[in-house]
C-alpha cells in the first residue's frame, strides 16, 4: 500500500487517507452536483427568457392600445393647391 504522503492528491487537508471508494464517492457527488446546478442554470436562463418576451409583448399591447384610442387627425392637404403655401 502506498503513503498518502506520495499521493497528494488523495490526501484530506488534515491529513487524513482517503480511499478509492472515498474519492470516487465524492467524485459522483460533484459530477452529480454540478450537473444539478447547470440544469437550474439552464431553468433559469429559459424563464429569464419568457419574463422578457411576456414584458415585450404588455410593452407592444400598451402602445398599440393607446395608438388606437388616440383620435384619428383628418389627413392634411399637401402644398400645391393654393392654400397655406409658406411664403405667400
Amino acid at each position: 500500500m502506498r503513503s498518502c504522503r506520495l499521493n497528494l492528491r488523495r490526501s484530506d487537508p488534515r491529513g487524513w487517507c482517503l480511499t478509492g471508494g472515498a474519492v470516487s464517492a465524492f467524485d459522483a457527488y460533484h459530477e452529480k452536483t454540478l450537473k444539478r446546478l447547470e440544469d437550474e442554470r439552464n431553468e433559469f436562463g429559459n424563464f429569464l427568457e419568457q419574463l422578457r418576451h411576456a414584458k415585450d409583448k404588455a410593452e407592444f399591447d400598451q402602445f398599440m392600445d393607446e395608438r388606437h384610442s388616440r383620435p384619428s387627425e383628418p389627413p392634411q392637404e399637401p402644398f400645391g393647391n393654393g392654400q397655406d403655401q409658406p411664403g405667400t
